[in-house]
Parts: structure tokens; sequence; C-alpha cells
């Protein structure tokens, strides 16, 4: 819909997916407010669209409706789910609905079903005269989807129990049929089986999941979503570009773990994943279009996580950087030596006022002369500082208040430093902190505790440059993996 101060004809412009956007006129008018009613014909999946205006007047909004007169296919999708036992449409009978609600019942409860338990729910299904097959198999499906085995994760000391535990870790959610099959004949008493079965996820698409869920948490990039900016400041900080910096994280965290690549490659790798909009922001030229690719980062200061918008973004306000929380983040998610909570009653740094010559690092210099502030903040913000050339959305600068940044400082055990790369180089030839870091976040994720545990295995994956696999391997292998527990959904 657009505005009624609108004289003449607004041209828009729709785009599905990868198309170029076609243009069309919003020339009707309702209630005083004209508005573009376009039909277009989808095929069946996920599609992106996208409108814009032309400069003479905006969109107040765009309303999506349908569909109009769809085409269903003759066997709707996933009705081979529901109904396993493999008859067509409208022809059930009562030894398919006993094979289906069977199937269905140990696929959604994540293990096999109890006589005792398949007794009570025929006799639900069976207990209204009249009810056709259909009704029957709805009236099962509700109480199999209701059932406190399908909506709580109750913990199993055998190898249904482990083969949960195992798919909710890795892929965020249940077994699939190779999973569970191993359940059933009892193999994972065998570790060589169990870490073929982690080996197998772990090449998935759906271990995708350990991107979107485990290291959104980890990494703190799940903020995002509320992590507004000054837009006088920063104008070009926008949602499609807010997504963009997520997207980049997970897709290369999702490489790390597909290609089995080193943990230390979160740290020092010199390529990302960025679209046009990305690029713009990173000063990386030839990128064009929506889609991502991987790009070269050798002639640019960006290394690894640290210097990815989407974590130098929720590490700062909406008006400027912070030192602080970036120090916090890297001792935190980094060095595995998280600092303790801030002293009651301590004023937070104002904004330097316009064109003052007090820059923040000498704001924080002063801060620090509180001696209740300069234990933490002598070692989270000469951490912090190293980031410094990148400001509040991850762009490069090299000034800021139209001062020259400083981005020296010195890590906790006294190795200085110069800006991000060679901080990111320092961490990186000093792996052990993060791999004890890594492997606790995983195993926390995965709801055990264990610090024994994490420093062993991430000890032993150094013998092999710290693969991904060989920390998710350790982990579903150790006693208090296979004991008990369940990830943190």
């Amino acid at each position: 819909m657009l505005p009624s101060r609108a004289k003449d004809p607004v041209q828009l412009y729709i785009a599905l997916d990868d198309e170029e956007p076609q243009r069309v006129s919003a020339a009707s008018d309702f209630e005083g407010r004209r508005y573009a009613d376009i039909r277009l014909n989808l095929a069946a999946g996920t599609h992106r669209l996208r409108v814009s205006a032309t400069d003479a007047a905006y969109a107040e909004y765009v309303e999506a409706r349908g569909p109009y007169g769809p085409v269903l296919p003759a066997v709707p999708p996933g009705y081979g789910l529901v109904f396993p036992c493999g008859h067509a449409p409208g022809h059930h009978t009562s030894a398919c609905i006993r094979t289906n609600l069977q199937t269905l019942a140990g696929r959604a409860w994540r293990r096999p079903v109890t006589p005792a338990e398949f007794a009570r729910l025929m006799k639900l299904v069976t207990a209204a005269d009249g009810q056709k097959p259909e009704q029957q198999m709805e009236t099962g499906l509700e109480a199999i989807l209701v059932s406190p085995s399908f909506l709580f994760r109750v913990e199993s000391q055998d190898d249904f129990g482990l083969a949960s535990r195992l798919s909710y870790f890795l892929w965020s959610s249940m077994p699939d049929a190779a999973l569970s099959a191993v359940a059933g004949r009892g193999q994972f008493g065998d570790a060589a089986t169990l870490s073929a079965q982690a080996r197998r996820m772990l090449a998935d698409a759906k271990s995708n999941a350990l991107a979107e869920n485990f290291a959104a948490r980890w990494l703190e990039f799940e903020n995002l979503q509320s992590a507004h900016r000054d837009h006088a400041r920063f104008p070009q900080y926008t949602g499609d570009l807010r997504d963009s910096m997520r997207t980049e994280t997970e897709l290369f965290v999702e490489h790390v773990i597909r290609e089995d690549r080193s943990i230390l490659d979160f740290l020092n790798a010199k390529y990302t994943f960025v679209n046009e909009l990305l690029a713009k922001l990173y000063g990386i030229p030839d990128v064009t279009g929506e889609q991502f690719r991987q790009v070269d980062l050798t002639a640019t200061p960006r290394s690894g996580i640290l210097t990815q918008a989407s974590v130098l973004t929720v590490t700062s306000y909406a008006t400027r950087t912070s030192p602080v929380l970036r120090g916090k983040w890297i001792l935190q998610n980094i060095l595995n030596d998280a600092p303790p909570p801030p002293p009651a009653n301590v004023p937070a740094l104002s904004d330097p006022a316009p064109g003052s010559a007090l820059t923040l690092r000498r704001q924080l210099e002063e801060h620090r002369s509180n001696a209740a502030c300069a234990g933490c903040h002598s070692r989270m913000d000469t951490l912090g500082f190293g980031l410094e050339n990148f400001d509040a959305i991850g762009e490069w600068r090299a000034s800021e208040e139209s001062l020259p940044v400083d981005s020296t400082g010195t890590l906790p055990d006294g190795s200085s430093f110069s800006g991000a790369t060679e901080l990111a180089g320092i961490l990186a030839r000093h792996p052990d902190a993060f791999a004890r870091a890594l492997t606790g976040r995983l195993m926390n994720f995965a709801g055990i505790e264990d610090r024994a545990t994490a420093a062993a295995i991430s000890q032993a994956a150094a013998k092999n440059n710290y693969r991904f696999s060989d920390l998710i391997l350790g982990i579903v292998n150790s006693p208090a993996f296979r004991a008990a527990g369940g990830p943190h959904q």
C-alpha cells in the first residue's frame, strides 16, 4: 500500500528469488490509498520476495496472501510419514492403522513403544464407534503428540537414550532412521560405531544446527536481532545488513564443521563468506548480488571470528564501540577466563562530545583509576583495544573523533600486540586456552559439565592440529556424555 500524498503513478519493483526485478505500477485506489495487486505463480517451497519503490514515494506495507487455486498433488507431501504403511489416500485398513501408529509413536517418542503403551493407544483410537479410518488416525496422532514422551526428552541409560543425546547435540533434532537402527541393534557399546555415527552426522547438512544454535550462543551473535544502531551515525546498518552479518558467521562455522578444519580457523582464517552488502562494509571489491560466496582476506586486516561484523556489532553500543565488552568477550569465549561481574554503582561511560579530543581509550584509562575497576578493566580493556580499528558495526576505520586509532594492547600473559591481526596470530600460536574454552562450551551445549574431561579432550586434539571432529568425538565417547544429560535447547 502506498501513501495518498503521492500524485504521480508510483513504480514498484518486484523480485522473486534471484530473478531480475519487474516493474509494476501502483495506480488502483482504495480509500484514498493507491495500491498494486500482483499475483505470482510459485512452485512449492521457500521463496524470497523483495519489493522496492521509486524515490518518489515509499511503500507503507507489503502483504502476501494465498495460495489462490493451488494445484495439489494426488499424494500430499509428507503423506508417507504419517501413513508409513504405504496405502493410497482413502484406502485404509485396520492392519495398516496399527502399523502406522506403531511406527509413528516409535519415531515421535524416539524409542520402541511398549506393548502396554500401544494397547492404550489402540484402545483410544477404536473407542469411538463409527469413526472413519482417517479420523482414527487423527485421534491416534493427537495422542502421540501430546504424550510426555514426545513433549519431553525423557533420559534413559540405554542405546536409544544415547542416540537421542547424540542427535540433539549435533542436529538439535530427533534421531534419524539410521541412528535409531544402530540403537535398536544395541551397537553403541562399540566406541568405533559411535564415532562413525558422529562423523556421519557432522557431514550431514543437519549439522548446520551447530552453527545456528550452538555457535549463536557461544559467539553471542544470537543477540544481533536486538542490536540497534544510531541511524545518524550508521545509516548503512539495516535489517538486511544485520541478517547478512549473521549469515556470514553461520556459513563460516558450518564450513569449519563440514570440512573438519582446525578450530584455529576460528582465530586466524584468512577467508570468510560475504554477499554484496557485507562486501561493501568490508571494502572487498567485485562482489555483487545477494548470494554469499567464499572470499580471500589475505589483503585485508580481517581474520577469523574476531573481525566478523556479527561479533563486532554485538560487542558494541548503539553509538560507539566498547573495548570493555569486546575484551570481556575475548576473555570469556576465547581465553576461557571470564571476568567477575562489575561492582555495583559504577557509572557508565558517556559518549564523547563531537569534536572532543578525548578518545574512548583515554576515557577508559581514567575509568581504570578507580581501584574497584582497575583489576578487571586492566585485563579486558587492553584486549578490546586490539579491535578498535573496527567501528560499532564492524567497518574499518583509521581514526576516532579525528584522532588516530591506537589498537595496541596486551594479553593476560603480558604479550603485546598491535591490531586485530597480531592479536589473532598470538591467540592461534597459543591455542590451549581456546581449545579448552570451545570444548567446554560444546560440552555445556551437550548437557554435561566436566572441566577435567574438557582439558583432556582439548589436549588430545592438539596431536591432530585441533580438528573440530576430534573435539566432538572426544565428547560423545566420554563417560559423562554416555551417562546422562542432554543438549541445552
